[in-house]
């Protein structure tokens, strides 16, 4: 009879739980402002159904963890001046960007004083550029990582503008797109630091010449586009043309280990032909990963390695003393003049 009763008292707990309920789930992404693309800070994530809520951060990056998903459930996502967004949980990518359109006109100019300041972008991208496309064998977005420095040089309208953002594309999966089946994807340490330069231009060369101003950067989360805000700082730029300069740490948060595939020689064949075998191997990769842009060709990029004399030097080690075809990378910066 007790085993009757307890039987029974499982299967009406087992009827009270909904039907439609399974494990933890993860939601992550960006908010953006649909009309600046700007990053969203403190808008409210909610699941609807389950009720569990989180707030962005000043990158509008959040992540919502869920106890318990519920497949019918939606996303809802809330911020003062903006209208709602909704989303149902089975329409979630991971990683998602989600724009938010606002409800009240955005100001287009910033005035002082009696004068209007204008603001320019400079080598602009946006998050389409960042983002993968999932599902296909080739994505749009390539990575990149070096063991030194990657410039790209920025051109202001007139000299003496002031410097108010610098905006990076990051990725967070490192993968080979050209063989993505022989390659498998690796995840990046949310936890990354580098150093990000403003330096000016040697008039002889055109190569980066002199740090303007330097920034210890920390990630702490998934944000794919990176936004750095400087406007304290107050950096007035001395000439038109500037660059933004990487520079990657080689310290242990930045380490990645990357599987790979390659050939050992087994032994002979009766013909005296050598008899391979694929190995795995593994090389270690510094973070951050950035985004290759689609163009993938930049005319005015330099690239230097980590050495004791400064060149500004190719990938191979050649020294230049032009600019170099690297990749265009996806920084961009805007100023107010």
């Amino acid at each position: 009879m007790k085993k009757l009763i307890y039987r029974a008292f499982i299967v009406m707990l087992l009827s009270l739980l909904p039907a439609f309920c399974f494990g933890q789930a993860v939601y992550e992404g960006q908010l953006i402002n649909a009309d600046t693309e700007e990053g969203l800070m403190d808008a409210t994530v909610t699941l609807l159904k389950s009720k569990q809520a989180t707030a962005s951060n000043y990158q509008g990056y959040f992540r919502l963890i869920a106890d318990y998903t519920i497949t019918n459930d939606t996303i809802v996502v809330t911020h003062v001046g903006f209208k709602a967004f909704r989303l149902p949980v089975t329409g979630y990518q991971p990683n998602i960007f989600i724009k938010l359109e606002p409800t009240i006109g955005q100001l287009a100019e910033v005035t002082v004083g009696a004068t209007k300041a204008k603001k320019a972008v400079i080598e602009n991208f946006n998050y389409a550029d960042v983002r993968d496309l999932r599902g296909k064998e080739f994505y749009l977005t390539y990575p990149y990582n070096t063991i030194g420095f990657f410039a790209k040089q920025f051109e202001a309208p007139v000299a003496g503008t002031l410097l108010n953002t610098v905006h990076l594309g990051r990725k967070v999966e490192y993968d080979i797109p050209f063989d993505t089946k022989d390659f498998p994807l690796i995840n990046s340490n949310k936890l990354t630091r580098f150093l990000l330069h403003i330096m000016s231009i040697n008039p002889l060369t055109g190569a980066p010449l002199k740090k303007l101003y330097t920034k210890v950067v920390t990630l702490t989360d998934n944000s794919l586009r990176i936004t750095f805000d400087i406007t304290k700082e107050r950096i007035t730029l001395p000439e038109k043309k500037i660059f933004v300069v990487v520079e990657w740490l080689l310290i242990p948060i930045n380490e990645i280990v990357k599987l790979e595939i390659g050939e050992k020689i087994k032994g002979t064949k009766k013909d005296n032909s050598r008899a391979m075998e694929d190995v795995s191997r593994y090389r270690i990769m510094y973070q951050p990963f950035l985004v290759v842009l689609p163009q993938f060709i930049y005319p005015n990029g330099w690239q230097r390695r980590l050495s004791k004399v400064p060149i500004w030097n190719s990938r191979d080690g050649v020294n230049w003393t032009q600019t170099i075809n690297a990749y265009d990378i996806a920084l961009s910066a805007t100023v107010t003049y």
